[in-house]
């Protein structure tokens, strides 16, 4: 029994081998402190990702900033969650492989956490560079006769693309040099003219009533001339783009086309195209 006692006896760092103090496993307790350590680094990397994500996009509807300055808190963001996501990964394989195992669930939070901010604007920089959609920002039904904006102009502002289709060249890309009529040829040749069977009175009021149901804001309506102006503000950093709709008189119905461009940027990520696609669709159901 007393053998059995003794070797019970916790190891000690008393005199001679002697019952003292516990030998505590300070380096265990180091490697777990390193571990807590990465893992709320993890945490703090994730948490302010997840603050400067939206605020770019937000700040930037707001009119707190540029858009260009936007861009880059954006982009700070998203280092912020990729390394938030990198630490949270060592942090999750460090607990799994080590005791105790405290910090496992903090760390699968925040790599939660830090996916789960990054994937919107994860996707659409997928989407920008998967060649789905061409890199131009001004789109059109007549490429040979686009609609002219009117009474948009004054308001686009001094720094926006122009509107005259003239003169738009990409500027970037392997498609450097070429004008926006061969690129939407190319991307999108679906988009064409629409002829309605309806006479041009009766299609005015069709197309003026589809801009309302689609949520735009109306900025001129001239049913003599047959135009329709209109601006369409995006959800995610408030980017404003504007729509002309032309009514002419074609046989015994109307012809019907939409130019859909971008105030700044310079291409849309499909924003344009699909905006017209959905126009026509509503239209034409």
């Amino acid at each position: 029994m007393v053998a059995r006692a003794i070797q019970r006896l916790p190891i000690t760092d008393g005199p001679s081998g002697g019952v003292g103090r516990p030998i505590k496993n300070e380096g265990g307790c180091a490697v777990s402190a390193w571990k807590e350590r990465l893992i709320k680094l993890a945490f703090w990397a994730a948490v302010i990702g997840a603050v400067l994500t939206p605020l770019a996009a937000f700040g930037t509807k707001g009119g707190l900033w540029t858009y260009s300055f936007g861009f880059q808190v954006l982009q700070a963001g998203l280092v912020a969650l990729i390394v938030a996501a990198v630490l949270a990964i060592i942090g999750l394989v460090w607990s799994l492989v080590s005791q105790p195992r405290d910090g496992l669930s903090r760390a699968l939070l925040t790599l939660i956490i830090a996916a789960a901010v990054a994937a919107i604007p994860a996707n659409t920089l997928r989407t920008a560079f998967s060649g789905q959609f061409a890199p131009i920002h001004d789109i059109s039904t007549d490429v040979a006769d686009p609609p002219q904006f009117v009474e948009i102009l004054p308001l686009r502002g001094a720094d926006a693309n122009t509107t005259v289709y003239a003169d738009k060249i990409v500027s970037f890309g392997a498609d450097k040099g070429k004008h926006y009529s061969e690129i939407q040829a190319r991307f999108y040749p679906d988009v064409e003219s629409v002829i309605l069977t309806d006479a041009p009175a009766d299609a005015f009021v069709k197309a003026l009533a589809v801009v309302d149901q689609m949520g735009w804001e109306l900025v001129a309506a001239d049913a003599d001339e047959g135009r329709i102006e209109a601006t369409d503000t995006t959800f995610w950093f408030g980017f404003k783009d504007d729509v002309v709709i032309r009514l002419r008189e074609q046989g015994e119905g109307t012809r019907l086309d939409i130019r859909s461009s971008s105030r700044v940027g310079m291409g849309d990520v499909g924003a344009n195209v699909t905006r017209i696609r959905a126009y026509v669709a509503a239209l034409t159901e």
